[in-house]
């Protein structure tokens, strides 16, 4: 990470350059309607048109380029100086052959068309895919019930979208032993509990139970396959009107056990119930039209995903809490404490559905 080489953009009309390059097009055919960093600012994404056509673009600026796993599971530890990072080349050529593999596993269904590329110009341009992120739906979904409908309807159809993939793909089976992991994430959890202790025994209590439920049995067998890698509501986008579903960002894809994407999608969810404005109803029906589309999986495969959802909103987002002054300044800090002392007792019995005495059983 030390050596990491990141590119400057020179302004719009270095942009446009680049992504012509991408299309091996004149320049001037290129239009530009608005470009910016992505949320990790390792990527400027940009749209426009180009031959008649919307496109989207994405140049890759940092080199080697960092790959973190997005939807941690909590017997991974994380360290910020040892990052996974791929050579902007490989990075490029992945995300490319990805989106083919994608498009051919689901049967050109739901994947914007791959338009061009250019190692040298760090760019990759798909066709532009239209819609409203499902994350957006969901927040606006208390003041516009048609928001509630249309994302149910999106993630029936991300659902039977993902079993296609996952079953198209598969290679084999992974024994996955269940007892070992979640001893492994409960210890990672007891060592970080001095700064976190609360929400981190929490989350070790959550897997307890999990544990505990299973009996005598220590492992199970899941399905191996290519998976998305970043299965999460900003990356399913809905078009109401032709009831069209696109996915996408496929910069994390690679062959795993199943349960990964499984886990990404229901994790997000979960999430989401920490934010009261959200009615609890609706994002319990997406969850619910999810597991519709996808179809049937085993009791062991939806209890462990399940778990480990419920986990992560405690080891992830609600230690979060505790560092957001540090992250987001005085007043992210103020709002945090709010938070805290006044609602979230109310959201881990009432929205996350926990009995008051676990909630209670451990004072900040």
């Amino acid at each position: 990470m030390n050596n990491r080489s990141d590119t400057v953009l020179r302004g719009s009309n270095d942009v446009r350059e680049r992504i012509a390059c991408a299309l091996c097009a004149r320049t001037q055919s290129v239009i530009i309607d608005r470009y910016g960093y992505n949320t990790s600012r390792l990527a400027v994404c940009c749209s426009g048109k180009w031959e008649g056509k919307r496109l989207f673009a994405k140049i890759l600026l940092a080199d080697p380029y960092p790959i973190p796993p997005r939807f941690r599971a909590p017997w991974e530890p994380f360290h910020r100086t040892s990052v996974p990072v791929r050579a902007i080349t490989e990075q490029i050529d992945t995300e490319w052959n990805m989106t083919l593999n994608m498009l051919r596993l689901s049967g050109g269904r739901s994947v914007p068309v791959p338009l061009g590329r250019s190692l040298a110009a760090r760019t990759i341009v798909w066709e532009e895919a239209g819609g409203t992120s499902l994350v957006r739906a969901l927040k606006w979904s208390r003041l516009r019930g048609s928001m509630a409908t249309a994302g149910a309807e999106a993630l029936l159809k991300a659902g039977s979208w993902l079993r296609g993939v996952h079953e198209a793909s598969q290679q084999g089976m992974e024994v996955i032993e269940a007892r070992d992991l979640i001893q492994t994430a409960i210890g990672l959890s007891r060592q970080k509990q001095r700064n976190a202790g609360h929400y981190e025994s929490l989350a070790s209590k959550i897997l307890e139970d999990w544990l505990r439920e299973r009996g005598a049995t220590d492992s199970f067998k899941v399905p191996r396959a290519l998976t998305h890698g970043d299965f999460c509501l900003s990356n399913l986008l809905w078009k109401t009107g032709g009831k069209q579903l696109a996915v996408i960002d496929f910069e994390l894809s690679g062959f795993r056990p199943i349960y990964y994407d499984l886990f990404a999608l229901i994790a997000d969810l979960r999430a989401m119930l920490l934010n009261p404005l959200i009615p609890k109803s609706v994002i319990q029906s997406w969850e619910q039209s999810f597991w519709q589309g996808y179809g049937q999986t085993s009791t062991e495969i939806l209890a462990f995903v399940k778990a480990l959802a419920l986990a992560r909103v405690f080891y992830y987002h609600f230690s979060r809490l505790l560092t957001r002054r540090e992250r987001k300044g005085l007043i992210g800090g103020i709002n945090a404490q709010l938070y805290r002392t006044f609602l979230e007792g109310r959201i881990i019995t009432q929205r996350l559905d926990l009995p008051p005495e676990l909630a209670h059983s451990h004072q900040i």
